[in-house]
């Protein structure tokens, strides 16, 4: 039996439940919980983020743009872990990162952080949301595990016909839900040995804090091509007060959306850098490392809009990150179905976009501009310049707890909305 996974700044994850075929707690836990408590965890998912982007670089012979919601396939593997045991388990916890954290503490962490996440900034728009859809015939799922998963990641729970057409639909209409039209499809048709679809979807809609000047919108401007070639593009720009720090190697601004509780940082490549050679080195406490080191200046920033969307199935990177047994027949699901039922993992799909321009990210409203202007004092010293003309890499990430969000890089900002697919 097949169950097929579906992670979804929007994104959806699908893990599908599968059969193989033969070859020729309670509602008030939030209320007794610290995040103080949960930094292990938390730091397992951003190592988590970082080993998945680079494995999904690794796949991907393209100079594509690329995202992924590493906080979104989490979830979805960790509704998933919920099912496993021996060797599964043993092998789902160490690509999750999670070393000697039990599973009612990654419950726990990840049911409070969806909850957190949701409502923390009043004037950035979060939701995660996630959803079981099983076939109704035969075999159920138990419902010891359906029960976890629905208390503590809330999941929607749904029993349908998967030989009836509509369900296609239903899911894929709940899918467009909850990301406000954005992805309006991740279930084409259901094979016949799929049982189970795990669903999980992100939103995010942030403003600037500070919106960028929609009057001085640069389409003139080239953005330069690790190939040589160069694209004309629309840059945003602004002048005003960041956290920023530069070096040798690169540039890392830190650009607030709301109330200053989500950022996205944007690293740029010096002219002697570029991704190749960032990306490697880039971890959670490298970029702790960083972090620590922004200082409060007044910054030229000079940074392009961009829109695109990715598909990708992680199949292979989550192989390559140790958890291969859970896709084939030696996978051990049992605390899902039954121990007779000898299901696998086929599938881990996401699907994201992503629109940063002038408003913010995902913003759907218009935003007031807010331009701050400087007196020149006698002796003034220009302020440093950012100016985001080539490959860059960016996060989007919500600041008290350290979650990751999306990870993305961007290649040509002209690449526009066509779906690129990997895997």
């Amino acid at each position: 039996m097949n169950f097929k996974l579906f992670p979804s700044a929007l994104s959806v994850a699908l893990l599908v439940v599968m059969i193989p075929q033969p070859k020729p707690a309670t509602n008030n836990y939030h209320n007794y919980y610290s995040f103080h408590y949960s930094n292990n965890v938390i730091a397992a998912q951003n190592h988590f983020a970082f080993k998945l982007f680079k494995e999904t670089l690794k796949n991907d012979n393209t100079t594509a743009n690329t995202l992924i919601s590493p906080l979104s396939i989490y979830f979805n593997l960790s509704m998933a872990y919920n099912g496993t045991f021996g060797e599964t388990k043993l092998k789902m916890q160490q690509a999750l990162q999670l070393d000697d954290a039990d599973t009612s503490l990654l419950n726990l962490t990840n049911g409070t952080l969806i909850r957190y996440l949701s409502t923390t900034d009043s004037a950035v728009e979060t939701s995660i949301a996630n959803a079981i859809w099983y076939r109704d015939q035969g075999q159920q799922p138990l419902p010891a595990f359906l029960k976890v998963n629905s208390v503590y990641y809330h999941a929607k729970v749904t029993g349908s016909d998967f030989n009836n057409p509509n369900t296609v639909n239903q899911i894929n209409h709940w899918v467009s839900d909850q990301t406000h039209q954005k992805i309006t499809s991740i279930v084409e048709q259901i094979p016949h040995q799929d049982i189970l679809y795990l669903i999980n979807a992100v939103y995010f809609n942030g403003k600037w804090e500070n919106a960028f000047d929609t009057n001085r919108i640069n389409r003139k401007r080239f953005f330069h091509l690790a190939d040589g070639d160069s694209v004309r593009t629309d840059f945003m720009f602004k002048r005003s007060r960041f956290n920023y720090m530069q070096n040798q190697s690169l540039q890392i601004i830190e650009i607030p959306y709301g109330k200053g509780d989500f950022n996205m940082f944007v690293l740029l490549p010096s002219k002697i850098s570029n991704l190749q050679t960032l990306i490697p080195a880039l971890n959670e406490d490298s970029l702790n490392r960083y972090i620590s080191l922004l200082d409060s200046v007044v910054v030229d920033l000079r940074l392009p809009s961009w829109e695109y969307r990715c598909k990708t199935n992680m199949k292979r990177e989550l192989t390559a990150m140790g958890m291969g047994i859970a896709f084939g027949p030696k996978a051990n699901f049992s605390k899902m179905y039954s121990s007779n039922a000898n299901t696998e993992i086929s599938q881990v799909l996401q699907e994201t976009y992503i629109k940063v321009n002038a408003r913010g990210t995902e913003a759907a409203a218009a935003t007031t501009s807010v331009t701050i202007g400087y007196t020149a004092p006698a002796h003034f010293k220009p302020p440093p310049v950012m100016d985001v003309n080539q490959p860059f890499f960016y996060i989007i990430s919500e600041k008290k707890t350290g979650a990751i969000l999306f990870i993305g890089e961007v290649n040509n900002p002209k690449e526009g909305q066509g779906l690129s697919s990997r895997g």
